[in-house]
């Protein structure tokens, strides 16, 4: 009756949640699916293995997983003297010069990289006009704040990005509550981005801080959040892998990829609008596995515990129950299987159109109303989650078995959807006369062979408890106008002993 009634309660917050935007559905449709790969906290050049992972990332990682778009969350640089993480004190172009040869090589470019501003990269910067000046997204858009839609003929998906930076120029030691920031104009550029693109059917949010610990949220943001139906967002910060809730807006969090080795390459799946995915250590990554359809009914939060998902549509009464999942390996993929709570293990079928996408069908009717384990086996790994079977009767669209996949259209900020071009749109990429390094700049960076403990390296500015020492809602949003471009360009010393070195 409990398990019943809790299903009931999620059909009924539906109706609410999904007013602007569309519902997530459990389809037997399979051909309604995309995934797009996220990264953050990358530390360009500090201790940690930093390196080696950025590396595989946008090289064998987007290779291999071949993603519509990769979106790196934050903190892309760290802003620190060598190898003095402790001492963060503003924009470094050896750090920026590490960066953009490891993009180059990779070949990433805007309108399929997309970089946000953390904390880090913030630092000593007023008005964000180093990171306007060096990342791929201030190159290309020519500003810092940016989004992007992955439009198909079934819908458009919206990615804005919820600019949570300080834009102050502030060093760390006056900035060491790290919590972030939301001032009016950038809350009045997010309500022009969600009322052009009213008709998107999802809007997936980006940002670096959590929503929680960032000041004026909850008056500026929260409300448009509402208004257009956002019910997911996506950040980095506090170096750990976590789910929450922020109010309804359901909330991931992957784990740091330059200053650790696990949870930090994280794979997200849209299938029929229901979000899935799943976060690897960099270098550990293959198989990966993305199951897709069920949806897992509960995600891991940072302490152990599972964080029910609100939003995954539950498994009715089917004879012939779809269950989809992507399987992602640098080695040939010969088969995958899946089982139900250590049940009979039973094939999938590997699509005709898509080599990651596996196929396989279950009854349904063979079990009562419940949550299971479902665990799908490819290359010797099996990954294992939740799901949830209902009583209702089968009601999902049947689907036409294995269909081709849309190619996704990727659009960046206000371009125009381009009638020729298929796949993405790199007509505002810019030249590398916005960017132009010496020999000279190209100095000698912290590299991880030289740390001999394995254990993740910690910023302890970043570290954040999720539930406890969160920032003020209320809190007054910060007024840039304090800081004049005088003040930010003066060499300044932190209370760690750093000089501003603005570049």
């Amino acid at each position: 009756m409990r398990k019943v009634l809790l299903i009931a309660i999620v059909t009924a917050m539906y109706v609410s949640l999904f007013a602007n935007t569309e519902e997530p559905e459990y389809s037997g449709v399979s051909n309604k699916i995309f995934w797009f790969v996220q990264i953050t906290d990358t530390h360009i050049s500090t201790a940690g293995p930093w390196r080696r992972n950025f590396e595989f990332a946008v090289g064998e990682g987007v290779d291999v997983v071949k993603p519509a778009f990769i979106v790196n969350n934050g903190d892309v640089t760290d802003g620190s003297p060598g190898e003095n993480i402790w001492c963060t004190d503003g924009p470094r172009i050896e750090e920026w010069a590490a960066y953009h040869e490891m993009l180059d090589y990779a070949g990433m470019e805007y309108g399929f990289y997309y970089d946000i501003a953390g904390n880090h990269d913030a630092y000593g910067d007023n008005g964000l006009e180093n990171w306007t000046a060096n990342s791929v997204v201030g190159q290309g858009a020519g500003t810092p704040a940016v989004y992007w839609t992955v439009n198909f003929s079934y819908g458009k998906y919206l990615f804005p990005n919820i600019m949570t930076s300080s834009n102050t120029g502030r060093p760390w030691a006056q900035d060491s509550d790290v919590k972030g920031f939301i001032i009016q104009a950038e809350a009045d550029e997010l309500q022009r981005i969600f009322t052009k693109h009213s008709d998107a059917a999802v809007i997936f949010a980006q940002g670096h801080h959590g929503l929680y610990q960032t000041n004026g949220y909850s008056d500026l943001v929260a409300p448009l959040f509402e208004e257009f139906g956002v019910q997911y967002y996506l950040y980095g910060h506090a170096h750990d892998l976590n789910y929450r809730y922020q109010g309804d807006v359901a909330a991931w969090r992957t784990d740091t990829l330059g200053h650790g080795d696990s949870n930090n390459f994280s794979v997200f799946a849209i299938d029929n609008n229901v979000i899935s995915m799943t976060a690897v250590d960099a270098n550990d990554a293959w198989p990966l596995i993305v199951p897709t359809a069920p949806a897992t009914s509960a995600f891991p939060k940072a302490n152990g515990d599972m964080e029910p998902n609100r939003y995954a549509p539950v498994v009715p009464q089917c004879d012939y129950a779809p269950v989809r999942a992507l399987v992602f390996d640098s080695e040939f993929v010969a088969n995958v299987s899946f089982d139900i709570d250590g049940g009979d293990e039973i094939e999938m079928t590997q699509s005709n159109y898509e080599d990651a996408l596996w196929l396989g069908y279950f009854d349904a009717t063979e079990y009562n109303a419940g949550e299971y384990n479902l665990a799908i086996t490819a290359n010797g790994r099996t990954r294992i989650i939740k799901i949830m079977i209902s009583d209702d009767m089968c009601d999902i669209d049947p689907g036409d078995g294995d269909q081709p996949l849309e190619t996704p259209i990727v659009v960046a900020g206000d371009d125009e959807i381009p009638e020729t071009d298929p796949v993405v749109d790199n007509d505002s990429v810019s030249s590398d006369e916005d960017f132009e390094v010496s020999d000279e700049d190209s100095v000698a960076l912290a590299d991880e062979s030289t740390t001999t403990d394995d254990a993740p390296i910690v910023d302890e500015s970043e570290i954040t408890d999720d539930d406890s020492n969160s920032a003020s809602d209320n809190t007054p949003a910060v007024d840039d106008t304090e800081n004049s471009d005088e003040e930010a360009t003066t060499p300044q010393k932190n209370d760690g002993g750093c000089a501003l070195t603005l570049v």
